[in-house]
């Protein structure tokens, strides 16, 4: 992580209907969940971008997994997860994913 200090960015995309509950779980290493990050409830047909630091989760030295899931346990609608990726500085966020 020290390579990327500033965290990690991805979008998001609550699909048609939206009102998903989903949580990020980031792995030090394979063995178990070291971190966790509830979203906010995501919009229908919508992208939206986070960008955490790495203090939001939890200050690893390393990252071996990154998962996305149900935070309910009830069934859900599909939802999108686009464009993770390791930011090296603080900056604006990209634009969204084209839509499709």
């Amino acid at each position: 992580t020290a390579t990327y200090p500033a965290g990690l960015r991805f979008w998001i995309h609550g699909g048609p209907t939206g009102g998903q509950q989903v949580r990020m779980d980031l792995y030090h290493t394979d063995a178990a969940v070291s971190a966790q990050y509830v979203l906010p409830t995501l919009a229908a047909n919508t992208w939206t971008s986070y960008t955490l630091t790495w203090t939001d989760l939890g200050a690893p030295t390393n990252v071996a997994r990154i998962t996305f899931q149900s935070n309910s346990p009830n069934p859900q609608n599909v939802f999108y997860v686009d464009d993770i990726s390791l930011v090296e500085s603080a900056g604006p966020t990209p634009p969204p994913p084209p839509p499709g």
